[in-house]
């Protein structure tokens, strides 16, 4: 497929393979700690992850299923375990978790870049434009503040989803304290049979495609919004952005899980969808970047006749009168500022000043501005819709902290090194098996946790396979 070979494929491609050693190693040293793990297939998962060409480009197939080929019987373990669909599901579920904290963090931080942004103009003044004609005044804080807290609303919904999938897949009959042991390692908080997960993941899928479609939906109406009102070349990203949300939205619910208990049809479905929320991930933080730089606008007194919208009514009329376009519209333009310089309405302008301000405009220019200026759906106070805003702003910064609350733990674990499916920095405890990243300066610390300890002391750890010694970045 073209997009395996893109740059961003082959850092997914990299990042997911780290995830997935990071995910065997944590399986592996719980097997080792229960005793269930002869010490010469640590040797052999060992051997065989250094045989891989992660370092120099991506893998044909998935890692975990160029080991399953290779006949790494730690694989196979793990297939008898779980099941190859079973394995693959765990592995599913624990990107799709990682991926989610990311987005949800992502959404909160968007929801603070509005509300500041908000908060800067928090008096300038829109139109509602429908069927490019202006239907109802708003303010700009107000349109900030509905994507702020309709995305707060979708970052609950996800942390839900994000809950949901800290469980995993049971597998070891007649072996639950071992089977709690090895979701423990990985990140799980609990498992349940496959009767209680009938379905479940299929629906998460659902519910996740929907919360991005609708963010997706949401961002686009406040970009056309703002592309109606005003001439920024800062919307342009914003609106590119807004529409690479909605093709990749798309991608998402058209990828379905596979017919089949084949682990590499699981893994390559997995490792597609995981790209594509990846894609997603970035897409939106890149509208909230491209937000965040958008330039604060002029804090006016509302007068509809002023918008851009009506001036450019005003300048479609005199187009209409055989004025040439770019003309009328600096005709338009022009006595837009005559009114603002001088603090008048369109009633007080006799049709005899027209001339005077440019030769090309017209009455029909004027009776725009007049209509906008009678037109009282145009000049509705704004009053209570500040009051309003205002109370939505609290709501969303009081619910931020809640959702953000909700995944804090699971951030902490991601950043810290324990096993969570893929995430930027991954850590593991097979430091010289790990992909490098081209985007990472320098070799990757790991920092010990309450398995390393063990695992130094069992052939798991690596060790240079010619003298012995550690290969941990250091030279000791």
């Amino acid at each position: 497929m073209d997009f395996e070979r893109s740059t961003d494929w082959i850092s997914f491609d990299k990042l997911d393979s780290a995830a997935t050693i990071d995910f065997l190693s944590s399986m592996a040293g719980a097997l080792l700690e229960a005793g269930h793990y002869p010490e010469a297939l640590a040797d052999e998962l060992r051997i065989s992850l250094k045989s891989l060409p992660t370092i120099k480009g991506p893998l044909k197939r998935p890692l975990i299923v160029e080991l399953n080929e290779q006949g790494s019987r730690l694989v196979k373990i793990l297939e008898l375990w779980y099941s190859p669909e079973g394995l693959a599901r765990n592995l599913l579920r624990l990107t799709l978790r990682g991926l989610i904290a990311e987005t949800i963090q992502s959404f909160t931080h968007l929801c603070d870049a509005l509300i500041e942004k908000a908060n800067q103009g928090f008096n300038q003044n829109l139109f509602i434009v429908k069927q490019h004609t202006p239907h109802a005044p708003t303010l700009y804080a107000a349109q900030l503040t509905r994507l702020a807290e309709h995305t707060v609303k979708l970052a609950e919904r996800l942390s839900a989803i994000h809950k949901d999938l800290a469980i995993g897949y049971a597998g070891g009959y007649g072996f639950q304290e071992l089977d709690q042991a090895l979701a423990r390692s990985v990140g799980f908080n609990e498992t349940q049979d496959w009767g209680s997960l009938d379905g479940k993941d299929e629906e998460l899928k659902h519910e996740l495609t929907s919360i991005l479609t609708s963010f997706a939906r949401e961002a686009s109406r406040l970009a056309a919004t703002l592309g109606e009102n005003h001439h920024q070349p800062q919307l342009y990203p914003i609106i590119a952005w807004c529409d690479t949300l909605t093709a990749e939205c798309k991608k998402l619910s058209s990828l379905t899980f596979p017919d089949s208990t084949k682990l590499a049809a699981w893994e390559l479905k997995r490792r597609h969808i995981a790209f594509t929320i990846v894609q997603i991930n970035s897409a939106i933080q890149a509208t909230g970047s491209s937000l965040e730089t958008m330039a604060r606008p002029e804090t006016t007194i509302f007068k509809p006749w002023l918008s851009s919208v009506i001036i450019n009514h005003a300048a479609l009329a005199l187009v209409t009168e055989g004025v040439p376009p770019n003309r009328a519209e600096d005709a338009s333009q022009l006595l837009a500022q005559y009114l603002k310089s001088r603090s008048l309405a369109p009633h007080e302008v006799v049709d005899a000043e027209l001339m005077t301000i440019h030769p090309d405009l017209r009455p029909s220019a004027l009776k725009v501005l007049r209509l906008a200026e009678t037109n009282s759906s145009l000049s509705t106070g704004l009053e209570p819709l500040k009051m309003a805003t205002r109370a939505k702003q609290d709501w969303v910064t009081h619910t931020i902290k809640s959702v953000i609350a909700n995944t804090l733990v699971f951030l902490i674990l991601c950043f810290s090194g324990a096993g969570c499916g893929l995430k930027t920095a991954p850590k593991s405890d097979l430091p010289d098996l790990r992909p490098d990243i081209p985007f990472h300066d320098g070799t990757v610390k790991n920092q010990t946790n309450s398995k390393a300890s063990k695992l130094d002391q069992n052939p798991l750890h690596p060790k240079d396979l010619s003298s012995g010694e550690r290969k941990d970045g250091s030279d000791n």
